[in-house]
C-alpha cells in the first residue's frame, strides 16, 4: 500500500508551465519557427484586467504582455512584463529569462482555501488577483522556493478561452508553420536541485536512481566492490540480453572498480529457499 502523504493539500493536476521572457512578440515567433508551437493567443495582463492586483500582499499597479498555447495535456504560458510591479519583474531582475511558474490543481479546495493553508504554512501569496465577469476569476502565487524549488500558482482557470480582449499570433488562422520539427505535447517538466532525497519527500514523490546515478553516489563514497542482482523473475535469457550489456556498460564507465552479476533472482537458489520460507511461515 502507498503511504499516505501528511500533507493538507492534495495536488491532482499540473496544467500549466509559465517562462518570463524579455520580449514576448520575438519568443513566440521562434516558437512557432523553430518548433512549430502555436498559434498563440496572446493578451494584456495586469491591473487594467485585474483591479485587485496584489504583489506580495499590497495592492500595486502592473502590466504585462501574456502568451498561450496547449500542448497536450500542459499548458504553455509566457507573460513579458511592461510596467509596475510584479512577481514576473522580480524574476527578470533576479534570475533573467526561464521557467516562472508552474500551477496546480489541488483536490477539494477552492483559491481562498489554498491561500489560507498555504499561509498558515509559511508560504502567503506573492501575486494575487480576480478577474473576468464579476470577477469570478481568480488567481494566487506562493514562493516554494526554499523547499520545492519553484513557484507554484493555483487559479480557478483550467484552460479554454480567456475573458480578456485576445489577438492571435500568427494572425492568420491557416498559416503553416515553417518548422522542421513540430511539437504537439508537452509530457514532463524537470527541475534541477541539490538533495533530490529531501525534496522529493517534501513533494511526496517516489525517487527512482538507475544503475549508472546510484555508482556513480558510491563511487564517490569510496566504494569499489559492486554485486549485482536481477530483481523479480528474470530469465536466464532476459539477463544476456539486456542486463548483461549494461553491467559490460557499467563496467567500462567504472574501470576502477569490480562488478558482479548474480543470478537472476528466479534462478538464482536462495530465491527458491526464502519463497519456502515465506510459504511455511504464512502457512505456520
Amino acid at each position: 500500500m502507498a503511504p499516505e502523504s501528511p500533507s493538507k493539500i492534495k495536488v491532482t493536476q499540473i496544467p500549466q508551465v509559465c517562462l518570463v521572457v524579455e520580449n514576448l512578440q520575438k519568443t513566440i515567433e521562434d516558437y512557432w519557427n523553430i518548433l512549430g508551437i502555436g498559434p498563440w493567443t496572446v493578451f494584456d495582463f495586469g491591473s487594467a484586467q485585474i483591479p485587485d492586483f496584489k504583489h506580495n500582499g499590497r495592492p500595486t499597479w502592473s502590466t504585462n504582455k501574456g502568451a498561450l498555447v496547449q500542448l497536450g495535456p500542459i499548458e504553455l504560458e509566457l507573460f513579458e512584463p511592461t510596467g509596475g510591479c510584479s512577481s514576473y519583474q522580480d524574476w527578470l531582475e533576479e534570475h533573467g529569462e526561464g521557467l516562472h511558474h508552474m500551477k496546480f490543481l489541488a483536490e477539494g479546495m477552492d483559491v481562498d482555501t489554498l491561500e489560507k493553508v498555504m499561509a498558515g504554512q509559511g508560504f502567503p501569496s506573492i501575486q494575487s488577483g480576480h478577474y473576468g465577469p464579476d470577477l469570478k476569476g481568480q488567481f494566487s502565487y506562493f514562493d516554494m522556493r526554499k523547499p520545492l524549488h519553484a513557484i507554484w500558482e493555483t487559479s480557478l482557470r483550467t484552460g479554454g478561452e480567456l475573458p480578456f480582449k485576445v489577438t492571435r499570433y500568427p494572425e492568420d488562422p491557416k498559416a503553416v508553420s515553417p518548422a522542421k520539427v513540430k511539437v504537439s505535447s508537452i509530457k514532463q517538466v524537470g527541475v534541477v536541485v541539490k538533495d533530490v532525497y529531501e525534496t522529493a519527500h517534501e513533494m511526496g514523490m517516489k525517487v527512482h536512481m538507475d544503475g549508472a546515478r546510484v555508482m556513480n553516489a558510491a563511487v564517490a563514497q569510496g566504494v569499489r566492490s559492486f554485486h549485482l542482482l536481477p530483481l523479480f523473475m528474470a530469465s536466464a535469457g532476459h539477463v544476456d540480453k539486456d542486463i548483461r550489456p549494461l553491467v559490460e556498460e557499467l563496467a567500462q564507465r567504472f574501470p576502477e572498480t569490480t562488478i558482479e552479476l548474480l543470478d537472476a533472482v528466479g534462478e538464482n537458489p536462495l530465491f527458491h529457499g526464502l519463497i519456502q520460507n515465506i510459504a511455511n511461515h504464512t502457512l505456520s
